[in-house]
């Protein structure tokens, strides 16, 4: 059986080993959301320790989507240059570059956006903070498709050798697929399917943008742990999973949305959810984490 240091080749990828640095927010960003040189050494150090594949920070794809003032950005072309430094610093340091694309949605910042944040519906995020979001409308949901595909262009401009959607953790895809956060009665709400469809969008404009040979991964909430919530996916997997026709490479699922209560048990079957639904996926991955939403 392969052990932890060992070696393996993923969509195209080499990993010198199996260990992986999941996407933490450091906080280190200028007010306009451009990385800094903190960033970069933030980075290149967690890469030569000997990481195989470092997960950037969230960063977010459009203003309405800021989670707040320290979080990186990949919302326009003049984040590119400082992008370009960390992913090369970490690939220079022999480790997979990885850029994870976020959108807030109620849990956004209204300050620095100027406006209120969006959601799927106008309901109070159960662990927001007490704001009341506006629903977002169809046109807004075009643009923000856009977005994730805009910034994903610009994540492989800057050298990243993959990018990681986030759909966990309360933000705005999360907020979609919970019952608890969309009360939609249009083809986004209703079903689990329908609650799924933004985020088959999303997938499909990445990889439209970024070619068929870059890896694409989802971080995508298994388990609102609240009550009233519906996602309970042990058996089987829900419609946003990877598929062969999308080219999606894999799915790492933590609670959501926001983490609502902190689970320090793990469900059985940690590595093989989503590995009937596409034999070529990579293992999903499992985490609890506490209460405040976050990358």
């Amino acid at each position: 059986m392969p052990g932890l240091l060992d070696p393996i080749d993923i969509a195209g990828l080499h990993l010198r080993n199996r260990i992986v640095m999941p996407p933490m927010a450091s906080g280190r960003a200028g007010p306009d959301g451009h990385a800094t040189a903190d960033h970069v050494e933030y980075h290149r150090l967690r890469a030569a320790a000997g990481t195989a594949l470092v997960i950037v920070e969230h960063s977010y794809v459009l203003p309405v989507g800021r989670f707040n003032e320290g979080q990186l950005g990949v919302h326009e072309d003049g984040c590119v240059p400082g992008l370009a430094k960390v992913a090369a610093a970490i690939r220079s340091a022999g480790a997979v570059a990885c850029l994870q694309l976020a959108h807030a949605g109620a849990t956004g910042m209204p300050a620095i956006p100027g406006r209120r944040p969006v959601a799927p519906s106008a309901v109070p995020h159960p662990y927001g903070k007490g704001d009341v979001p506006a629903e977002v409308s169809r046109d807004d949901l075009a643009e923000t498709v856009r977005a994730f595909g805009d910034a994903a262009a610009r994540a492989v401009a800057a050298g990243f050798d993959m990018v990681e959607v986030h759909a966990a953790h309360g933000f705005l895809l999360c907020q979609f697929l919970s019952p608890l956060t969309n009360r939609r009665g249009d083809r986004y709400g209703g079903s689990e399917e329908n609650r799924g469809r933004l985020h088959c969008e999303v997938l499909a404009e990445v990889r439209r943008r970024v070619g068929p040979k870059t890896a694409i991964a989802m971080r995508l909430g298994a388990d609102d742990e609240t009550p009233g919530e519906q996602q309970r996916w042990r058996d089987q997997p829900p419609h946003v999973a990877p598929s062969p026709e999308r080219g999606d490479t894999a799915v790492h699922e933590p609670a959501s949305p926001g983490d609502h209560r902190q689970k320090a048990t793990e469900h059985e079957h940690d590595t093989d959810l989503f590995a009937h639904a596409n034999s070529s996926l990579t293992p999903t991955t499992r985490s609890r984490r506490g209460p405040a939403p976050r990358p």
